[in-house]
């Protein structure tokens, strides 16, 4: 995210109208248990990412990514010796 999410706190995500909830720590947001991989898919198939959470100060922020080019720079990270 760039900057630390609220302790405690999950960030609600919509990609291309499907709805997930993710929990946070410290600047990550990850998948609750079981769900990692289907979120995965969802993202290698998608077009948008809106993702809104609230930051340490109580700030509420709302991002949106494109997902195109996605599936390309997972399947780097997956080959990436480096990244495992």
């Amino acid at each position: 995210a760039g900057y630390p999410f609220q302790e405690g706190s999950d960030i609600n995500v919509d990609i291309d109208g499907k709805k997930y909830t993710l929990f946070t720590n410290n600047e990550t947001a990850l998948a609750y248990d079981g769900e990692d991989q289907l979120f995965i898919e969802r993202m290698q198939n998608g077009k948008k990412m809106i993702v809104v959470g609230f930051s340490k100060r109580g700030t509420k922020t709302t991002d949106t990514y494109s997902l195109f080019g996605f599936t390309p720079a997972y399947e780097t990270i997956l080959g990436n010796s480096k990244c495992k």
